[in-house]
């Protein structure tokens, strides 16, 4: 999810932040685009958005164990923001 943000900044922009964070990333894209759906895929799923980027750094910096659905519901998410 992250990288896909940071390819559609590129395409915006020209840049994206040195940052992982996904929320700071969709943010980011939404002041630039203005993008209403954007705004709204944020608002509706941020809790969501916030253990997404829990897992990733946790995964990156600690031994933690992940559940099937927990990967579920990131891949459920992706698919959500691929049709914003």
């Amino acid at each position: 999810m992250q990288l896909l943000v940071k390819v559609k900044l590129l395409e915006v922009v020209g840049d994206f932040p040195k940052t992982h964070s996904v929320i700071t990333l969709l943010e980011l894209l939404y002041k630039v685009t203005r993008d209403e759906r954007i705004k709204r895929f944020i608002r509706e799923n941020k809790v969501k958005l916030a253990r997404l980027v829990d897992a990733y750094i946790s995964s990156r910096y600690f031994v933690r164990e992940f559940y099937k659905e927990e990967a579920e519901e990131a891949l459920n998410l992706l698919k959500e923001l691929k049709t914003c």
